[in-house]
């Protein structure tokens, strides 16, 4: 493939949100200031890869904690590395009460063209639920500063499947939504991990069925059509990032925890900030690879501990990733990477007839229903083994 998506991960938070599993550590400045040189540095070892870069994610954490200088910084280390195409969607994820008139414009001058705010909620009820730091009308607040600051791709987070959420208060955030010019929404279903610090009772399988389902409703009423599981927008305004990935493109991701396909291969970065940064300071960023994707791992080369190299079946992976996709899959492009595996995966959905209450096959494309998008694990399961 000759394009790729850049993530960039910035794993700062000013705390830490109780259901969240996603790696970051508390802001620190000092550390900060290191962590921006090791990202750097760890760009520079995909120098002269040859791929255009069709879009760039700065997520996190909290991105918009950090200095737009910080990011500018990163965007031209991303530059000087790559070929960045002139109309690439360039991402960072803010939360509402950090957006101000400032920030939004020094963002938007140094490239940043698509905004994502951590709304979660347009209910305060919810908001307290989730002890978030920001009202609905910081989130409104937030969207008409994006907008005033040129921003015309605008996204919106909300958690499904909490207390007491209602069909009419998702239909009256969709419209709040688009009034205020919102292109894209995204609906994530609460999971507590684990190793989340608080123990509360959830949502019985039917209600948090339900609550899927109607907030699908709301946003599809209102124009913002489904194209994956979570993930609504009007027309044209999908994510380009995150459709890489749904569509098993190549994207490298940088910073601990970050996630990576490249040259047909699958790794991540070990999720420690501290090793990361002195596995950096150590590297010679004169490797064009990771050790793991050169033909030959050098003394200047990171440590190959610095990376973990993940499993990869390409026909696994298109199935399970396609499949969230409103599209679904190509059944020929199916049969064409693996034409055994395809012809059984087909015959699994001749013989286990209560799938085809959840998939459609339309032509030569094969897509979930949205009752089958709720039971997606189970489906691509019974279709692949």
């Amino acid at each position: 493939m000759n394009n790729i998506g850049i993530y960039i991960h910035l794993p700062f938070c000013y705390k830490k949100c109780w259901y969240c599993d996603f790696y970051s550590i508390v802001y620190n400045e000092k550390i900060m200031q290191t962590y921006i040189e090791a990202v750097c540095k760890e760009l520079m070892f995909y120098k002269n890869c040859k791929k255009q870069v069709r879009s760039i994610y700065f997520g996190g954490g909290t991105p918009s904690l950090l200095e737009p200088k910080a990011i500018s910084k990163i965007i031209t280390k991303i530059k000087q590395t790559f070929d960045v195409s002139p109309n690439a969607e360039v991402t960072i994820e803010t939360n509402p009460e950090l957006l101000t008139e400032n920030l939004a414009y020094n963002l938007r001058i140094r490239g940043i063209n698509r905004i994502s705010i951590g709304a979660q909620s347009f209910s305060e009820r919810d908001l307290q639920f989730l002890k978030r730091e920001h009202s609905p009308q910081q989130t409104q607040k937030a969207i008409k500063i994006a907008k005033k600051q040129g921003f015309s791709n605008i996204s919106v987070d909300f958690i499904l499947g909490l207390p007491l959420q209602t069909s009419k208060q998702f239909d009256d955030a969709a419209t709040c939504a688009k009034e205020a010019g919102v292109s894209h929404i995204s609906g994530y279903i609460l999971k507590l991990e684990s190793n989340c610090c608080r123990h509360i009772e959830l949502l019985s399988e039917g209600e948090t069925c339900d609550i899927y389902e109607s907030f699908a409703a709301a946003m599809n009423a209102h124009y913002f059509k489904q194209y994956e599981i979570s993930n609504f927008s009007i027309e044209n305004k999908a994510c380009i990032h995150n459709l890489g990935y749904w569509q098993c493109e190549e994207y490298i991701g940088i910073g601990p925890a970050a996630h990576s396909y490249f040259n047909g291969t699958r790794y991540h970065v070990i999720a420690d900030i501290n090793a990361y940064i002195l596995n950096l300071r150590s590297a010679n960023h004169r490797s064009t690879l990771p050790p793991h994707l050169q033909k030959t791992t050098s003394n200047l080369s990171p440590s190959p501990s610095l990376y973990v190299v993940d499993d990869c079946n390409y026909f696994e992976e298109y199935v399970m990733l396609g499949l969230r996709l409103n599209s679904g899959i190509n059944i020929n492009k199916l049969l064409a990477i693996d034409l055994n595996r395809g012809t059984k995966l087909l015959a699994n959905l001749k013989k286990k007839k209560e799938l085809m209450k959840v998939i459609v096959i339309n032509n030569d494309r094969l897509f979930l229903t949205l009752k089958g998008f709720l039971v997606s694990n189970y489906v691509i399961t019974s279709l692949l083994y």
